[in-house]
């Protein structure tokens, strides 16, 4: 999935669920906390868990 195709993803929805995968390494933790605070700050409006 390209750019484009997740932010209009996170468009579509007006709440955003972020998984991690089986097992997280603390890198998994990071990317998952990373994209909660990018979509907190550019999505406002958007609930996300």
């Amino acid at each position: 999935m390209i750019h484009s195709e997740i932010i209009a993803k996170i468009k579509q929805y007006d709440v955003i669920i972020i998984h991690r995968h089986v097992r997280p390494d603390p890198d998994a933790y990071g990317s998952q906390a990373g994209l909660a605070e990018i979509i907190k700050h550019s999505f406002p409006e958007k609930k996300y868990i």
